[in-house]
């Protein structure tokens, strides 16, 4: 077993059993409440239990994870779009000057 997945397996047990104290500690306190609780309110035995899912990290990660040359490609095509907005804004404003300069 890898030191991986059996920190994961401990760190699982301990989240249980966190989750059992604090269902005991509800329970406690239900009962200590229980004359004032309507007799439809539910009891912390009824409560649902939330599965632990244990995924892979790197499944996870790769999901996410984007492809290095498609990056270096959006960037060259970003760069080449701003490049020629500038140049394009740089000819509009030497029009611009030169027509004005006429009248």
């Amino acid at each position: 077993m890898s030191d991986r997945l059996a920190e994961l397996l401990r760190q699982r047990a301990q989240l249980q059993e966190q989750l059992a104290q604090l269902d005991r500690q509800i329970a406690a306190a239900a009962s200590a409440m229980a004359p004032e609780l309507p007799p439809s309110a539910p009891s912390a035995s009824k409560i649902p239990s939330v599965p632990v899912v244990i995924t892979d990290p790197d499944a996870i990660i790769g999901q996410y994870a984007s492809d290095s040359n498609r990056l270096k490609t959006d960037v060259r095509k970003g760069c080449l779009l701003y490049a020629a907005l500038a140049l394009l804004l740089l000819i509009l404003g030497i029009a611009g000057l030169l027509r004005f300069s006429r009248h």
